[in-house]
């Protein structure tokens, strides 16, 4: 219930769906703040409806840490009923922070580079590592395996189902136009690199069993896999991590 009132609390009161809104408009917010040992990058991709609150502890924790952080907000309708304003978005989003991580990398030769993914933002954060090769491990908080089959049966995002289905789109037809934009499809990304997952165990967002397929497949990539689990609801295992989670 908690989940659900966050969410819709969120995107209806404080994202109104904008008519005008173009995918080159996804990537919203943009924070870099370099640590002066300038030798570790640590890059956070939020999810849906992110709390600037909890991401601004996340960033702090991490600069004590030793770590340079890039922080990226995205637009709400980077998920919506429309199938190919998604598919663009997410593509706007890939396509631009990989040529960035490229360009810092080449700048800054960083000995360690961190992609850190929260709920809907492990999509964008996989379909970056197929463009950028070049970071040493990931850590994915609450991640789906199927970003189609992950908004069918979240209980946040039973709007935008139905709105497809006013349209005659099923979840065949969703998952095959979603095929780029599934976190499965990129699991070959992190064979042999450490990989922190957090998932929970109470979790109808992103329905535990999803995230439970999400760690199979990249366990069987060959990933380093270090599993944590969490009691919490989806919402709140996010805020435990941003506050108080280990980091890399």
């Amino acid at each position: 219930m908690f989940d659900w009132l966050y969410f819709h609390a969120t995107h209806f009161k404080k994202h109104p769906l904008d008519s005008h809104y173009e995918p080159k408009q996804a990537i919203t917010k943009r924070y870099f703040v370099s640590h002066p040992s300038n030798q570790k990058l640590a890059v956070i991709f939020p999810n849906w409806h992110p709390s600037g609150k909890i991401y601004k502890v996340l960033r702090k924790r991490l600069h004590r840490r030793g770590w340079t952080v890039l922080y990226y907000e995205f637009h709400s309708q980077i998920l919506m009923a429309n199938e190919q304003l998604v598919i663009r978005s997410m593509q706007h989003i890939q396509k631009t922070v990989a040529a960035e991580l490229c360009e810092l990398s080449d700048k800054n030769r960083y000995r360690n580079i961190h992609l850190i993914g929260l709920s809907l933002g492990n999509v964008p954060l996989t379909m970056v590592s197929d463009n950028f090769s070049d970071f040493s491990g990931a850590t994915l908080v609450v991640p789906g395996d199927d970003l189609a089959v992950d908004t069918w049966h979240s209980n946040v995002t039973q709007d935008i189902r139905k709105s497809f289905e006013d349209n005659h789109v099923g979840i065949t037809k969703l998952d095959t136009d979603w095929k780029n934009e599934a976190p499965r499809d990129y699991v070959r990304n992190f064979t042999n690199k450490p990989v922190t997952i957090f998932m929970s165990l109470n979790d109808k967002v992103i329905r535990t069993r999803y995230q439970r397929k999400m760690v199979e497949l990249i366990t069987k990539s060959r990933a380093r896999v270090d599993l944590k689990t969490s009691r919490l609801g989806h919402v709140l295992t996010i805020v435990r991590f941003c506050l108080a989670g280990p980091l890399p």
